[in-house]
């Protein structure tokens, strides 16, 4: 076949002349792009072309929040999706797992579905971010967070039980950022593995102390 000729003798397209040159990388880099989009967007993707349509759910990271990527997402509406979503994904591995989320009556029951799903999925760093005048109460029984691949991890607007910061069971964990929470009934922040600590508008129990016991502890934010 003469050179610069397709198939079909229509010229060949120079690299610089356009195309879907995006549709030309490798899945692996693609994963990668998908996981920089809010989920919604991610999905969408799957019409563009038939090559596209699973490729939203091996991204290396998965985002629940506003469709601009700043803003966090109302939870009802976003729950469904949601749900519909983990269970269309399968256990793809995750690196990052971030929800946004604001409304008057997030469903504590359902953010702790998404986080163990996070943490089967071997997710390195989540973001767990509530916004909204009414914080996320954590139940009683509400376990401890349980990951051997955890890195990271962000907490905003919840109401910490006495066992949810006990972090034994992640043993790689080096940073926990948490904001505009409540520490009332929890007695205990422990980590052995735990490097970086930061807690920014916080309320703590005036009767008792929440004791923090990390000592690898490198660095501590009050």
């Amino acid at each position: 076949m003469p050179a610069g000729k397709s198939r079909k003798g229509a010229p060949a397209a120079a690299p610089g002349s356009g195309g879907d040159r995006i549709g030309a990388l490798p899945d692996e880099i693609l994963h990668r792009v998908l996981s920089f989009l809010p989920a919604q967007q991610a999905v969408q993707t799957c019409v563009l072309a038939r090559r596209w349509l699973d490729l939203w759910k091996s991204a290396t990271g998965l985002r629940v929040v506003g469709a601009d990527s700043k803003e966090p997402a109302p939870f009802e509406e976003v729950r469904e999706f949601v749900d519909s979503l983990l269970l269309l994904r399968g256990s793809s591995p995750l690196e990052t797992f971030e929800v946004r989320v604001a409304g008057d009556a997030v469903d504590v029951r359902h953010l702790r579905l998404w986080v163990r799903y996070a943490t089967m999925c071997d997710a390195q760093v989540l973001r767990l971010r509530i916004h909204g005048e009414a914080p996320a109460f954590l139940r009683m029984e509400d376990p401890a967070l349980a990951s051997r691949h955890l890195t990271n991890i962000e907490f905003r607007g919840l109401v910490f039980n006495n066992e949810f910061l006990d972090f034994s069971r992640c043993p790689v964990l080096q940073d926990v950022k948490i904001k505009d929470s409540s520490f009332m009934n929890a007695e205990r922040i422990s980590s052995l593995s735990l490097k970086r600590l930061n807690i920014i508008r916080a309320m703590f129990n005036h009767s008792s102390r929440t004791r923090i016991h990390a000592p690898n502890l490198a660095s501590l934010e009050l």
